[in-house]
């Protein structure tokens, strides 16, 4: 960047043509960060225009390391600015899926269908534990009829033993 300054005679030094420059920068300074309410942005402003290695004793210096800051915080623009695309697309994919999930006719279904399966899962229960009941019952007369056979048996053998006694003293009388 070149200034160049025409002054009528006497003509300015150089320290007053360097303080002009300088003023110069602190105007271009206090424009880029002046009334900006963002803090982030505000920072982002007053780092371009505090490069770290513009502390060279010249504005010319200064004005390179600023364009510097420039060129490299226009090349994260672009690049945010590609992320910032890239998103979008994304986004309208995403879109797409949601717009085609709540376009499909099972989705209207969806609740009718996890009603059944909860009311079947608890007639489920119910039956299984209905079952369950019902084993423990069989198990339980089952007992009662294997004793009762057993009596039975007993019974029948006892009976048999008369029988058989009584046969002996009828064949014992007779003979």
């Amino acid at each position: 960047m070149c200034i160049r300054l025409s002054l009528a005679p006497p003509a300015p030094t150089a320290a007053q043509i360097a303080a002009a420059q300088w003023d110069l920068i602190r105007a271009l300074e206090f424009a880029v960060t002046a009334g900006e309410q963002q803090p982030n942005v505000w920072y982002a402003a007053y780092q371009l225009c505090h490069p770290a290695d513009a502390q060279t004793p010249s504005p010319q210096h200064w004005v390179a390391a600023f364009a510097r800051v420039l060129r490299e915080t226009l090349l994260e623009c672009q690049a945010a600015a590609a992320e910032c695309d890239r998103l979008r697309a994304e986004l309208a994919v995403l879109q797409q899926v949601v717009a085609a999930f709540r376009a499909d006719p099972l989705r209207e279904q969806l609740p009718v269908l996890i009603q059944e399966r909860d009311q079947w899962r608890a007639q489920t229960i119910a039956a299984a534990s209905r079952v369950h009941t019902l084993e423990l019952a069989l198990r339980q007369e089952q007992a009662a009829h294997q004793a009762d056979l057993d009596r039975l048996q007993q019974q029948v053998a006892d009976l048999n033993r008369v029988v058989v006694s009584q046969q002996e003293q009828i064949n014992g009388q007779t003979a």
